[in-house]
């Protein structure tokens, strides 16, 4: 089990560039803000087969406050729970994550939300995020290529994902859902760095509303767990 409140402060100086990267007239803006973060996870142990705990459940909320700005502020939270899968090395992720940030906001902090996958990213004050994941391994290839990389497993992720996007000023709210696919590659680069490459093709139940002739959304990502 692991309990794990954190406080900071933080200090921010915003250059003024236009889109070509040439420095504006404009003064440098400057602000600070002050942060809480609260994380609690119990986790049933991980075995290096699992491709996630059996069991167990975390949550993480973030409130952060820009003290230059009066009341702008930013929260946002998120919950996992872990489920045991049909096979011991398969696994059932069900995660639901809220975050408010208003556009008003004189300025808007780095946003590392979770989305609905296959979408483009949603301009809104306020997002309700739900999913459900299935992962299972499909192969263990125990290859080294040259000493740059090991391939150590592939793994599958089935994934429904469902948003709600909220725009406060207009009272209007923005519904997205999709269903996909990832192929994902567990690697070792140079022996040290764990790093996984993935493929995902997301199938858009819901139109996007900022690109709407969108159906099926290929893509391709590198993640690391450091």
């Amino acid at each position: 089990m692991i309990l794990k409140p954190k406080a900071s402060y933080n200090y921010y100086e915003v250059g003024n560039f236009n889109f070509n990267d040439v420095a504006s007239t404009l003064p440098k803006s400057t602000y600070s803000t002050l942060a809480s973060d609260f994380e609690f996870s119990i986790l049933r142990r991980t075995a290096v087969q699992n491709l996630a705990p059996r069991l167990g459940l975390s949550l993480n909320a973030m409130h952060v406050t820009n003290i230059s700005q009066g009341n702008d502020s930013k929260f946002n939270s998120e919950l996992k729970l872990y489920l045991p899968g049909l096979s011991k090395n398969h696994s059932l992720r069900i995660r639901t994550g809220y975050q408010k940030e208003l556009l008003s906001n004189a300025f808007q902090l780095t946003d590392d939300f979770v989305y609905t996958r296959g979408f483009e990213t949603p301009i809104n004050d306020e997002y309700i995020s739900f999913s459900a994941e299935y992962a299972l391994p499909i192969a263990y290839p125990d290859k080294g290529l040259w000493g740059m990389t090991y391939f150590k497993r592939v793994k599958a992720n089935i994934f429904y994902d469902y948003g709600q996007g909220k725009f406060n000023s207009l009272t209007q709210t923005q519904d997205y859902q999709s269903l996909g696919l990832e192929i994902i590659f567990d690697n070792t680069i140079l022996n040290l760095l764990p790093m996984s490459f993935g493929l995902r093709g997301s199938y858009l139940l819901t139109e996007d509303p900022q690109n709407t002739s969108n159906t099926f959304v290929p893509s391709f990502y590198i993640a690391t767990t450091l």
